[in-house]
């Protein structure tokens, strides 16, 4: 995992929050020892913090923002970024991790649309239905 200067504009559209952990600055600097993390803007945090865009080894990008105060770690990951991928090559202690994004769930397939296709109970439903004798007229 390498520092980079910035973030690409089209990816960082994409950036979502996909992991919280809480690090002591040891810990941190144990990690992340090869990154160079700079101090965020006052308003970019809700608490003076420190971050770093990240390449990693997989050729993902993630930004890392670390609450100086509540020693929180925030990793923010694009969207379509597996959170498994990241933790695959970041070890962060089990522990440590208070939040992680969701896995996605599988799509569901699609369904054949036809016209006039009934659903099977209404089918079996229209088979039983009694036939009426037609009436006699006088």
């Amino acid at each position: 995992m390498n520092s980079i200067a910035r973030v690409p504009a089209q990816l960082a559209r994409t950036l979502r929050p996909a992991v919280e952990a809480t690090l002591t600055p040891k810990q941190l600097a144990e990690i992340f020892g090869n990154v160079e993390f700079k101090n965020l803007e006052l308003f970019a945090a809700p608490e003076p913090s420190i971050g770093a865009a990240v390449r990693l080894a997989s050729g993902g990008v993630a930004t890392l923002a670390y609450g100086k105060g509540s020693h929180l770690l925030r990793v923010d990951l694009p969207a379509n970024d597996s959170v498994d991928a990241f933790l695959g090559e970041v070890t962060l202690p089990d522990e440590a991790i208070s939040w992680r994004r969701a896995k996605k769930a599988a799509p569901k397939p699609a369904r054949k649309a036809t016209a006039n296709a009934k659903p099977a109970a209404a089918k079996k439903a229209a088979a039983k239905k009694p036939t009426r004798k037609p009436r006699r007229t006088r």
